[in-house]
């Protein structure tokens, strides 16, 4: 994209690694940082998408509590009585209808989802630096054996495997989200 930030958070392709023979080293460090750069991606991907959901979440809700505010008080401020009173209705339905948009179009709960996750993948991010930084300090520059290297491949298998995890999570429980509030719109929506 133009702006530098990513659509969707597809896959990436594995990297290409030459496993030199006895030097496993090399090899590691490039899948290491294929699992770093795709946490950080993913993160970087929620930190955008955020902010979208922030800003619509938080204009409904203001939208809501002024509307309903003004809607409970025209009533008293207004010297015309039915004109407060309609007034008041229809301030009041302003703010139901921000609520709604808000609820249906899964603003605020897209944000916490948003939000969520992009804690979860980065402190599984963090749990794989150190873990790395051991694993450097546990080498101390010495070659590594294939079984250890098949230990530090697992390692970071799983830790690639525990973002993904986190990624499917929050798309699903986007899309139990979706399908609950296109429910709700089918019911209310069906005539009575």
């Amino acid at each position: 994209m133009a702006d530098g930030r990513e659509k969707d958070l597809g896959a990436r392709a594995f990297p290409e690694v030459a496993w030199g023979a006895g030097d496993y080293r090399d090899g590691l460090e490039t899948v290491y940082r294929w699992v770093e750069g795709e946490a950080v991606r993913s993160i970087g991907w929620y930190l955008a998408e955020k902010r979208g959901s922030a800003v619509f979440s938080r204009l409904l809700r203001v939208v809501a509590v002024v509307a309903a505010t003004a809607g409970a008080a025209l009533p008293f401020v207004v010297r015309d009585g039915s004109t407060g009173f309609e007034w008041g209705y229809f301030s009041l339905a302003v703010a139901a209808g921000a609520m709604a948009m808000d609820r249906f179009f899964g603003f605020s709960t897209a944000w916490m989802r948003y939000m969520t996750a992009e804690l979860e993948i980065q402190e599984r991010l963090q749990e794989l630096r150190f873990t790395w930084a051991r694993i450097q300090l546990d080498q101390a520059g010495r070659p590594l054996t294939a079984d250890e290297a098949r230990e530090v491949l697992t390692v970071l298998a799983n830790a690639a495997a525990g973002i993904a995890d986190e990624l499917r999570r929050e798309t699903l429980s986007w899309a139990e989200e979706f399908q609950a509030n296109v429910s709700e719109l089918r019911t209310l929506a069906k005539p009575t």
